[in-house]
């Protein structure tokens, strides 16, 4: 069992996320990626600073938050599919945990 420096451990952030899901209807997502879906939750970041630095903040579309457990093998520049639209994926980042990834979307064609 995983503990941050915050006390959290990986299944009480996993079972927190889990309530958002249920919480928070119209922002869940299902995001596929190389045949394995899993449920998420759109959200918009300000300003990541890795995407500002490769210039790519122009590109960003939004942010899914997925469990990393969900869907451990994204990768950034493949196609991620939410809805029946493709967006590419411009970053992601794994929390302190280790138990959500954050994936940052863009145009298919950026």
């Amino acid at each position: 069992m995983t503990t941050s420096n915050h006390g959290l451990t990986q299944t009480a952030i996993e079972s927190s996320f889990a309530s958002l899901l249920v919480s928070l209807p119209d922002q869940v997502v299902t995001v596929s990626f190389d045949g394995n879906s899993a449920q998420g939750l759109k959200t918009n970041t300000d300003t990541d600073p890795d995407l500002a630095e490769y210039g790519r903040m122009a590109d960003y579309k939004f942010s899914v938050r997925v469990k990393s457990s969900d869907l451990p093998t994204v990768e950034v520049q493949k196609l991620v599919s939410i809805a029946g639209t493709d967006y590419l994926v411009l970053n992601t980042h794994l929390g302190q945990s280790g138990a959500l990834l954050r994936i940052d979307l863009g145009d298919e064609h950026a």
